[in-house]
Parts: structure tokens; sequence; C-alpha cells
């Protein structure tokens, strides 16, 4: 590791996947419960997915889940704040390192599904123009490396 605060983070992270486990085994949700973690192909498991668990907006997770129109409990953090995203209009956000708060939000989302539902196609709808799917940001990255390979091709001026 390059200095002591990557092995901090690798320990933290450890420490937050056991917490993590321990709390669906506790639960007893550990068939209805993917970590996603290193999945080859998380959207195999989103399809599937009532809902999404995870941590900022805009990262790849979380767009896949917007995507498929699933609905998220997303931290309420600084990187969330402002964006699009609307408290139980679009996302249901939780306070950051509360369990108690996750529990609750979780029981609510048990208790309405079609609200849920609606919260989910809210953000589909909603984050349209923020976002793209895995086929369209491969073929905006593919096309960005044509062009350098273009560039890189042409004769140099001089």
């Amino acid at each position: 590791y390059g200095d002591h605060r990557d092995l901090h983070r690798l320990i933290r992270r450890q420490r937050q996947m056991c917490i993590r486990d321990r709390f669906i085994t506790t639960l007893g949700l550990t068939d209805r419960v993917s970590p996603l973690g290193t999945k080859a192909n998380p959207t195999d498991y989103m399809q599937f997915a009532d809902i999404g668990v995870g941590g900022i907006a805009f990262n790849a997770v979380s767009q896949e889940f917007t995507v498929l129109g699933k609905p998220q409990i997303l931290m309420k953090v600084p990187d969330n704040v402002n964006t699009p995203w609307r408290d139980r209009k679009n996302v249901i956000f939780v306070k950051p390192n509360s369990v108690d708060d996750l529990v609750a939000k979780l029981l609510w989302c048990f208790k309405n599904r079609d609200r849920l539902r609606q919260i989910g196609e809210a953000a589909r709808k909603d984050m349209a123009g923020y976002m793209v799917d895995s086929l369209q940001g491969g073929n905006i990255y593919l096309e960005s490396f044509r062009k350098i390979l273009d560039m890189s091709s042409r004769p140099l001026k001089g």
C-alpha cells in the first residue's frame, strides 16, 4: 500500500463489510439479500431486486439501479446534496452511520411497496437526463477512444 491511510481505509472497509453481513444475518435475510460487492455483473442481480441500498448517487451501481427504475436508499452526504435527488420523491435518504435510521427506512420500504415502486419509477424519469446505462456509457467511451486514435494516427505538423 502507498501509505498508512490506504491500510486504514482497507481495515475500515473490512469492518463495514462484517457489520453489513452481521446485520443481514441478524435480520434473517441471508436468503433475500445479496451484497453486490465485486460481483462480475451486478445488473444480473439488480433486475430481481426490490430496492438498492447504497452509498452515494451517480456511482456506477446507483446509476444502474436508476436506469432499471429500482428505488434506492442512499446516504444523505454532501455528494448527494446538490443533486436532483429528493427524499421520498425519487430516493430514500438515510443518515450516515445510523443503523437505527437504516432499519426504520427498510421497515418503511417493506410496508410501502407501492410507494417504493413509484419512487423507483420517479428516479428513472427524473434522472434520465443525468446518466447513461452501461451500453450507452460504453459507446460514449468507444467513440471518445476512436477520436483519440484518429488524432494520434495523423502526421504531426511542423
